[in-house]
């Protein structure tokens, strides 16, 4: 992914949101040295996808595991939810290893 910021806005270079997502969670796992990384990332209509729809990642090790759900809901509500449907995939995850 390529950033790149200014005063007045921040541009994130990317082909889709789910592959920001895995790029984001191996990122994220790599810069703390944690074990695992996870990440969500509301995906944009414009990819086609539906309003509410969010891409998961889970970074464990070398692999990382993907998820997509459609969250109802004002933005309150989304974030609220996708933070739930994270926590709960990276249980199963973790529990599937």
């Amino acid at each position: 992914a390529t950033v790149t910021e200014d005063d007045s806005a921040r541009t994130i270079d990317h082909e889709t949101a789910e592959d920001l997502a895995a790029d984001a969670a191996r990122r994220v796992r790599e810069t703390y040295a944690a074990d695992v990384g996870i990440v969500a990332v509301r995906a944009d209509a414009d990819e086609g996808h539906p309003t509410g729809t969010v891409a998961l990642a889970v970074a464990i090790g070398d692999d990382v595991h993907m998820s997509s759900a459609a969250l109802p809901g004002d933005r309150r509500r989304f974030r609220n939810y996708a933070v739930i449907r994270l926590m709960n995939f990276l249980r199963k995850t973790i529990a599937a290893a």
